[in-house]
Formats: C-alpha cells, structure tokens, sequence
C-alpha cells in the first residue's frame, strides 16, 4: 500500500492509496452507463489494479479507469460523466488536485 501525503501552510494529510482508489470505485458507481465491475469488493479490485491506476506527481492527481459500457449509451458522454464525478469527489473529499483523468473503454457489456 503506498502512502500519498499532502502539505500546506495548515501541516500534513496522509492518505493510503486505496483511500484514493475507493473514491475513484464509489464516483464510477454514480455514473449511468458503467457496467457494475463483477467484482465483490474494493479491496480485491484494489489487489487487482484492474480498474484503475492512480498516480501523484507534486499533489496532483493522474486517474486512468478501465470500464465496460452499456449498450446504447454515448461512449463520448459516459466518458466526460466519469471524469466529472471524479474530478468532483477529489475536489469535496481530499486536498489534492486531479490534473489528468483518463477513461479507457475496454467494453461494452453484452448480455
């Protein structure tokens, strides 16, 4: 588990980065048009690192997520929904900063 710590003026947060990566999980739930992961619990995604990749350069935040679609939905739109959820969890839950988020469509889920 890596630590991420975050200073300013105020003194130091620490985070785990399975803190991080469990906010990245619950904004991807909100958004309409992801397919559920299939996957029982955060912390086995987490071990997985099948999800998403999360990185820190100088408090600011890089995301990568991997997600499979609905059908029918708006690959476009359902991309910016996830980048927006994210980007809001990070700017209500933590100090840092998200600079970079990437959304790869690995799928569309067809049942």
């Amino acid at each position: 588990m890596k630590i991420i710590t975050n200073q300013d003026e105020k003194g130091k947060t620490v985070y785990s980065s399975e803190i991080l990566f469990n906010l990245v999980l619950c904004a991807l739930k909100e958004v309409e048009g992801v397919v559920d992961f299939g996957i029982n619990n955060a912390k086995e995604a987490y071990k997985n690192h099948k999800l998403v990749k999360i990185e820190t350069v100088d408090n600011m935040i890089y995301v990568d997520v991997y997600v499979k679609v609905c059908p029918d939905v708006k690959v476009t739109e359902v991309a910016y929904n996830i980048q927006q959820s994210i980007k809001n969890a990070f700017d209500t839950m933590v100090e840092f900063k998200v600079k970079e988020i990437n959304v790869h469509i690995i799928g569309v889920k067809n049942d």
